[in-house]
């Protein structure tokens, strides 16, 4: 598809002929295609198999990435404001990515003095808590967020130096990962090309295949979703870097202006940030299309932010940018790029909880969807055919009530392919 074909699809103009029910219809039918999958389980007691009874099952984790980024001062501090923020992560997220603790200038701050404390703290949290940690990210293009003793080097000094930022901290997370963003927006600086040269970008890739031969390698910029001049620059840098050899392997998005998502034209909601274009279902969808259709990559949704003083604002756009990403089969992921609002880089015109970690509306919208209308609860009779129900991907646990009264509990996971399930119940 070409540039211009493109800038037709995003504009607002796409859906005048639409109505807000008709996107939201649209968006359901396809997370309902996508994200749900039909599943008989047949039960056995002792390798036994057994029938009558009711079954019922819970959804406890979702399939899908729904994440945030982490502050390392918040995760460390250990007061009650601490264990605040560690349980609502824990408590609501299936994701993290650590907001600066795994950026170079914090790992290395001095040249050779490696410092993993932060990131380790992250890493054990997630664990812990059986959170999918994204690695963000082994290098950032500007110059900017360097460290200081990064700024004046160059050549075979600076490449060796890379080099050995990429082994130590891959190594170091090799397994624990689902995805590392290798080289952050490389579409807007050219850090690294100036100093060491125009192969730096491919070899940043392989050195992360060496040192982790499984984790998915990401690139990540911003200013996507609405740009189709950027969508064709990217799709250009990726196809680049494969052909010389880098492993891309998945697509990051950043958005930090997601308030500006509208269902249709008619809802006058102008965007507060002065040159921001609205979003639209269409054009957000279709800017996925162009990029997975092309690449056949995936899609993370690295870094979103909502920031607007209207409550309800922030909300809604919440809600419409959630429901439009998840409706869509090539995204894996969406992480928030923060929450509270004493922690979020906008600030609590950000923020889903207040500073006491009151739920504000978009933080009460997000619970909304997550723990309720995106999770499976229930329950029927266990035949001769087993228990068959519809559900949304992740795991569950369940109980089977046998005809005499006795509860047997058992977990599972409903995983996309699998139509059924053999389950050996607890006595």
């Amino acid at each position: 598809m070409n540039v211009r074909a493109l800038i037709l699809l995003v504009l607002p103009m796409t859906l005048s002929a639409q109505t807000t029910d008709a996107w939201r219809m649209e968006a359901d039918r396809k997370i309902d295609a996508h994200r749900k999958g039909n599943l008989t389980l047949s039960l056995r007691r002792n390798g036994t198999p057994v029938t009558g009874g009711t079954v019922s099952v819970r959804q406890v984790t979702h399939g899908f990435w729904f994440g945030t980024c982490v502050n390392h001062y918040w995760l460390g501090r250990d007061d009650e404001l601490g264990d605040k923020y560690r349980r609502f992560i824990s408590d609501h997220f299936s994701a993290v990515v650590a907001e600066n603790a795994m950026k170079w200038p914090y790992t290395e701050p001095e040249k050779g003095t490696h410092t993993f404390e932060k990131a380790d703290e992250m890493a054990a949290f997630a664990a812990e808590h059986d959170l999918a940690i994204r690695g963000h990210t082994l290098f950032w293009t500007k110059i900017k967020f360097k460290a200081d003793w990064m700024r004046e080097m160059e050549g075979e000094p600076l490449r060796e130096s890379m080099r050995n930022h990429v082994k130590e901290i891959v190594s170091r997370y090799r397994g624990k990962l689902v995805a590392w963003d290798v080289n952050n927006e490389m579409l807007n600086a050219r850090f690294f090309q100036e100093r060491v040269g125009e192969g730096i970008r491919p070899q940043i890739f392989q050195w992360a295949r060496t040192y982790d031969p499984e984790v998915p390698l990401f690139v990540n910029e911003y200013s996507i979703l609405n740009e189709p001049d950027r969508v064709q620059q990217y799709l250009e840098l990726i196809k680049d870097l494969q052909s010389k050899g880098a492993d891309v392997t998945g697509i990051g998005i950043q958005e930090h202006a997601a308030e500006r998502v509208l269902s249709v034209p008619s809802d006058r909601n102008t965007p507060e940030r002065q040159g921001a274009v609205p979003l639209t279902p269409e054009g957000v969808w279709k800017t996925f299309d162009v990029l997975s259709g092309e690449t056949d990559l995936p899609i993370h949704l690295t870094e979103i932010s909502f920031r607007t003083q209207d409550d309800e604002k922030r909300a809604d756009a919440l809600e419409k940018f959630f429901r439009i990403s998840f409706a869509h089969e090539k995204v894996e992921a969406i992480l928030l790029w923060g929450f509270w609002s004493r922690a979020h880089w906008l600030g609590k015109q950000a923020a889903l909880v207040d500073k006491d970690f009151n739920l504000l509306p978009a933080g009460e919208r997000l619970l909304e969807l997550l723990e309720k209308e995106w999770k499976t609860t229930t329950h029927g009779p266990l035949t001769a055919d087993g228990f068959a129900f519809r559900g949304f991907f992740g795991g569950y646990e369940g109980e089977w009530t046998d005809p005499q009264g006795n509860v047997h509990r058992f977990e599972f996971r409903l995983e996309k392919g699998t139509e059924a399930l053999q389950i050996d119940v607890q006595e």
